[in-house]
């Protein structure tokens, strides 16, 4: 794993010897487009519905302003990281973005895995490109994330390209078998005792159970929920067969 300095580094880039992506490119090049963060696909964090490593991003370092990171959650699939990319960029909004490159890594870093984790066909996408370089060309002059081309010099691309970086950082690790999925904490039981939380809790009528409503405990699983209403019992374990989840429950 590249570590910040590493990362931030700026490099001379031959153009001909690289794989070059962004946005743009991938308007006529479907790997060129795989690789560029406005690629669309879906993906859950934080219990939102996200449709590129785009709006993930810029949703992240939003934090601050609740109220924008809501109207960033408007946009939905189609063009979303143009849309995205759009509003971040408005003049009340970008003051208040988050700068902190170190930080800015790291959920890039994160994003780039929700692409690895749900985005179809990115996988093999990235493993065919062997150990060519993957260069974000920055038409619009960021040489932080990607590399920017020199007046007068058509031949080759300079800067640190981060966004790069990352994208052959996720390959080396998927070639050593040592890529990981988005870290997602395992859910816990929670069990609801207060009368008056009962109205914030979702029903499941596929997975209720017809016994008398004293007592409610919920179990998450992904965006499965299963509810139990009792008056004692005790859970002692739990099986995750596939498509159903199985309990030993003793009242």
């Amino acid at each position: 794993m590249y570590n910040f300095s590493e990362l931030t580094k700026k490099s001379t880039y031959d153009k001909k010897r690289s794989i070059l992506f962004n946005s743009i490119l991938g308007k006529k090049d479907p790997r060129a487009m795989m690789f560029s963060n406005f690629k669309p696909f879906e993906f859950q964090a934080d219990g939102l519905t996200f449709y590129s490593v785009e709006q993930r991003f810029q949703w992240l370092r939003l934090a601050q302003r609740p109220d924008f990171q809501k109207n960033i959650m408007k946009y939905g699939l189609e063009d979303n990281g143009h849309n995205v990319k759009h509003y971040s960029s408005r003049p009340n909004v970008k003051p208040v973005l988050n700068n902190d490159y170190e930080q800015l890594v790291v959920w890039m870093r994160e994003c780039l895995r929700y692409k690895l984790q749900y985005c179809e066909g990115f996988k093999d996408a990235l493993l065919k490109t062997g150990n060519v370089a993957l260069v974000e060309y920055s038409t619009w002059g960021d040489d932080f994330w990607g590399a920017v081309g020199q007046k007068g010099n058509g031949k080759t691309l300079t800067g640190a390209n981060v966004t790069g970086k990352l994208l052959m950082e996720l390959r080396d690790e998927l070639t050593q078998g040592k890529a990981t999925p988005v870290n997602t904490p395992t859910p816990e039981p929670q069990q609801d005792v207060d009368d008056e939380d009962e109205t914030d809790i979702e029903e499941d009528e596929e997975d209720g159970f017809e016994v008398p409503p004293l007592q409610r405990v919920i179990f998450n699983f992904g965006k499965k929920k299963i509810q139990f209403t009792s008056e004692n019992f005790c859970l002692l374990s739990v099986y995750d067969k596939g498509e159903t989840i199985e309990f030993d429950v003793k009242y």
